[in-house]
């Protein structure tokens, strides 16, 4: 059902003229997104009925072989470290009976529990 209304007021002033500014469609139509794509293969259903358009296409199919020449060349050089000397160096590290003990018992070695239990006692 279309309604239209119209009113005029007559200014007899005013020269007279036929001025509207009307809007009004002209048609109507639904487009749905599997009518704007001929290839449907391009459309993927999610879970949530969402849709996404993916395309896939191969950009380039070049080799290395083809943009790179490597020539088969072997270059051999000799390095004498004859006159290099290293500088005396000593590291010392301070490991008390407790660490030891320790170290050997994490390992299995009964040796390191009997030091253990004898912490402060005398062994024979």
């Amino acid at each position: 059902m279309v309604w239209a209304l119209a009113s005029c007021k007559l200014d007899l002033n005013e020269p007279l003229s036929w001025q509207t500014d009307v809007l009004t469609p002209i048609a109507f139509s639904e487009v749905g997104v599997t009518e704007l794509f001929a290839d449907t293969s391009l459309l993927e259903k999610e879970g949530d009925q969402s849709m996404k358009i993916v395309y896939r296409d191969t950009l380039t199919q070049t080799l290395a072989s083809d943009l790179f020449h490597i020539p088969d060349t072997t270059i051999i050089r000799r390095f004498d470290l004859s006159p290099f000397t290293l500088a005396d160096q000593v590291i010392v590290q301070r490991i008390t009976l407790g660490q030891l003990a320790r170290n050997l018992s994490a390992q299995g070695n009964i040796a390191g529990d009997i030091i253990l239990l004898s912490h402060g006692g005398v062994i024979p």
